[in-house]
């Protein structure tokens, strides 16, 4: 019983803990004229930094990001964002360096002249926990006025997302509604040799006791 008692603190302390899901949705940004909302560096929610690669300088500081109208927006009553300038990549990381996976984020387009097609192309960037990089296009649709896009991603552990509009979107699209989840740091490998020995003390140990064992009859 001693045996299996320590093996499963030692299974707790290994074991990953568990976050929980935050969504990062820009609701604080609101403009409750209705007008816009311009972020001045990077945007910070839940513990996340948002960065753009490119910011435009102005009598207040470096713009990042700003909000759509509401009329533009596909989340009207909160907010939803685009990067100050067209065509550059924003990009996601927890603010304390830590780990995260992402699961979801909104997407739409932001003008709706009908120039762009029906469709516009999305290209998402992944730096993993090792730090192996990886890449995608998710194609998003523009038919109809701003039609919200779910992309489902469930991707992790991550240093690091990043998103970048490209192809029929003229560079700009919206985003809202970051879901994403913390993730704590994987056990080196050093660390899993010592649980790895101390297991097998345990196991030896128990093997010992049993061997040494007598039988009392009253």
């Amino acid at each position: 019983m001693r045996l299996v008692r320590t093996l499963a603190c030692l299974a707790a302390v290994t074991a990953t803990p568990a976050f929980a899901a935050d969504t990062i949705d820009f609701n604080r940004l609101h403009n409750a004229s209705g007008g816009y909302t311009y972020v001045y560096g990077p945007y910070v929610e839940d513990g996340y930094t948002l960065t753009a690669a490119a910011c435009q300088p102005s009598s207040f500081g470096n713009s990042c990001f700003v909000t759509p109208q509401s009329f533009q927006s596909i989340d009207p009553a909160g907010a939803s964002i685009i990067t100050q300038y067209a065509s550059q990549t924003s990009t996601l990381t927890r603010s304390d360096g830590g780990l995260f996976s992402v699961s979801s984020i909104d997407a739409a387009e932001y003008f709706d002249y009908g120039t762009y097609g029906s469709t516009a192309d999305l290209l998402l960037s992944y730096v993993f926990a090792d730090g192996t990089r990886a890449s995608e296009t998710r194609t998003i649709n523009t038919v109809g006025r701003y039609p919200v896009n779910t992309l489902q991603l469930n991707t992790g552990p991550l240093r690091s997302f990043s998103f970048l509009p490209t192809t029929g979107s003229s560079g700009s699209l919206q985003f809202d509604n970051i879901v994403v989840n913390g993730v704590s740091a994987v056990p080196e490998p050093a660390s899993w040799a010592m649980m790895m020995l101390g297991l097998g003390v345990l196991g030896a140990g128990a093997r010992y006791r049993r061997r040494n064992t007598g039988v009392a009859f009253a």
